[in-house]
Parts: C-alpha cells; sequence; structure tokens
C-alpha cells in the first residue's frame, strides 16, 4: 500500500537489528567479567568461611572483610556497566516503532506519496504487531548473551585434564617402615602458572607417626595434604604411599560440632593405615577438640599415621613432627622444642597463637 515507503521502513527495521550487534556482543563480554568478578568473590567468601576461626584468632577478621568489600565493589562496577548497556538496548528498541514509522511516513511525503487515512491505519497496524516482538527482543538477546557465556565456562571446564593416574605410588606396606614420602615435589593447581602452589617439598614419614602441619592462611597446609592425596596436579617430583588412607577434609566453621565428631568417626572406623586431617577441630570447642585428640588422636588411633593440619596450640607439643608452611614451602620442620630453639619464625607463629 504504500509502495516504495515500505523499503525505508524495511531498511530502518534492519539498521536497528544491525545496530545491536555490536550491543550484543558488548553485553557477553560485560556477563563474562560480571562471572569472572563474582567466582572471585565466591572463592574468596569460600575461603574466609572454612578459616573463619583462625582469622578471629589472629584478629584478621577486617582485613578479610575490607578484601571481600573490594571485591564486591569490583563485581558491582561490572554488574552496574552491564545493566546500563541493558537499559540503552531496551531504550532503542522502546523507540525504534516510532523510528520505523517516522521514516516510513517521512519518504512517503517525499516522494510525493499521497497519505490516506487508510493507508496510515493500516501502517500503524503492522507496526503494532511488530512492537511487541520488538519489545520482547532485548530480553531474548540478553539471555541468549548470558546463556552463551555460561556455554563457553561449560566447555571451558569439560576438557580440563583429568587427575593424573600416577600422581602417587603405591608400594607394598611391608616393603618399609616409610609410610608417606615425597621427594623434591612441585605442584600447582594451574598448570600454566609460574608460580606453583608448592614447591620444594621434601618428607619422610615412618609408620605410626604423628605429623602436625601449620602456618598462616593461604600458605599451602591443605594443598600439602591433596598432594599425598593425589589431587593436585604434579609438576615435579616423586609422591610415595605404602598403606590404606582415610581423608577428614576441612569443613566450613558453620559445620556443627557433631558433624564434625561424625566425620572423625567414620574415619577411624575404615581402620586405614595413614590418616589426614584437614583441621579436624575447627567446628569444635576447645575443650571437646582437646578431648577428640587425646581420646581419637592419641589414643584409639594411636599406632596409626596421621597427618592433621591445625593452628591451635595444644595440639602441637605431641606431634612427632611439626612441619611449618609459608607461601608453598615447608620452611622448618621438626619437634616443637625444636623448632622454638631455632627461633626463626616459629616461635612468632606459637606467639601468636598463644594469646588469648
Amino acid at each position: 500500500m504504500l509502495s516504495v515507503s515500505a523499503y525505508a521502513g524495511l531498511a530502518a527495521t534492519l539498521m536497528v537489528m544491525v545496530g545491536t550487534i555490536p550491543l550484543q556482543r558488548m553485553q557477553k563480554r560485560l556477563q563474562s567479567k560480571v562471572m569472572e568478578a563474582k567466582d572471585e568473590r565466591m572463592n574468596a567468601t569460600s575461603e574466609i568461611l572454612r578459616n573463619m576461626k583462625i582469622l578471629k584468632l589472629q584478629a584478621w577478621d577486617m582485613k578479610y572483610v575490607l578484601k571481600l568489600e573490594n571485591l564486591r565493589k569490583i563485581e558491582y562496577s561490572w554488574l552496574w556497566k552491564s545493566l546500563r548497556l541493558s537499559a540503552l538496548w531496551g531504550f532503542i528498541f522502546l523507540i525504534s516503532p516510532t523510528f520505523i514509522s517516522v521514516v516510513t511516513f517521512g519518504s512517503c511525503i517525499l516522494l510525493g506519496i499521497p497519505l490516506t487515512a487508510g493507508k496510515v491505519l493500516s501502517a500503524l497496524a503492522t507496526f503494532r504487531m511488530l512492537q511487541d516482538s520488538m519489545f520482547t527482543l532485548p530480553d531474548s538477546l540478553s539471555c541468549i548473551a548470558q546463556a552463551k557465556v555460561s556455554v563457553d565456562r561449560i566447555e571451558s571446564y569439560l576438557p580440563e585434564d583429568e587427575l593424573q593416574d600416577d600422581a602417587v605410588i603405591f608400594d607394598p606396606k611391608e616393603t618399609s617402615e616409610v609410610e608417606i614420602e615425597i621427594e623434591n615435589g612441585k605442584f600447582s593447581w594451574d598448570a600454566k602458572s609460574h608460580f606453583p602452589t608448592l614447591d620444594g617439598i621434601q618428607i619422610k614419614i615412618k609408620r605410626g607417626m604423628k605429623v602436625a602441619i601449620c602456618g598462616t592462611v593461604g600458605s599451602g597446609k591443605s594443598s600439602l595434604l591433596s598432594c599425598i592425596l593425589g589431587e593436585i596436579p604434579m609438576i615435579l617430583g616423586k609422591v610415595k604411599v605404602s598403606g590404606t588412607k582415610a581423608y577428614v577434609p576441612q569443613s566450613p566453621w558453620i559445620l556443627t560440632g557433631n558433624k564434625q565428631r561424625i566425620q572423625l568417626a567414620r574415619a577411624a572406623y575404615q581402620d586405614a593405615d595413614i590418616y589426614i586431617l584437614d583441621d579436624p577441630f575447627s567446628a569444635v570447642d576447645a575443650h571437646t577438640g582437646s578431648q577428640l585428640f587425646e581420646e581419637c588422636l592419641m589414643g584409639i588411633l594411636k599406632e596409626k599415621t596421621i597427618l592433621y593440619v591445625t593452628n591451635q596450640l595444644e595440639f602441637l607439643p605431641a606431634a612427632d613432627l611439626i612441619l611449618m608452611m609459608q607461601e608453598g614451602k615447608i620452611i622448618q620442620a621438626g619437634r616443637f622444642e625444636e623448632l622454638l630453639a631455632q627461633n626463626i619464625g616459629f616461635e612468632l607463629l606459637v606467639g601468636a597463637l598463644a594469646k588469648p
């Protein structure tokens, strides 16, 4: 009905659609940044919750609150940019029916095409039919961008390497008194990183030894246990284990003491040769922790080899060997009195732990 002017309207529609392609690409990039910032914040929050008792003990809570606030500000910044782009996107599609109508009717005037009431009403009715679809298009494109980011993240996760089958060498129990041995170990959660998670790890643990692992938050204590379990990729070195293993993972601070005791009981029930305990007393009070240590670790499991991560001072003197971690390395190793006498750092940790 509007003959040639209809092509002007079609051109305006195509111009609006093509103009949103760069916006869609920007939305995808911003969505990726939002997800990365969210991942970093959630990882930091989880780490803080797992080590809440130590943070409170060392009075580091406000420092880590500031760290979380900074991460939240970064996430908020990317969210704000994404929402502003979505608002711009929505505004473009909101005014696009009016823009297309103006272009169509304007071209009719320029071309001298008479605009009768029938033609105008028919054209407006057609534009009205397209309007609802164009209003929902921004949300649809935004969902597509978010789905594309999610699919890309899944695709990047699925090709990841599986756990190394040869990360840990298992020797028969009868061949040696040494149940755990790591020779010049170098490990990293990120194989592409130039800074390994653990470096220069050299330990030899004989059958029946009680080994305490201590150090500040992020020093590599849990990662050291993971390399014995074969869960962290090995770059260099050799890990030998002789005997069966039972593992009690590090639990969030909100875990109740009853659940913590159940975890220890289940591990003890396995009657394994080696017990690997990651901060097993973090969710219980001091009295219960001391009771569990005396009756379980030093009682029921007294003949077993035990590695336990702890920063609680009362559990360190009973260990046959204490490994002090710092920045992914074992900086001191020995009995409690020996490390104090060395006077190169352990006494500072003990002094901090001894403060009320």
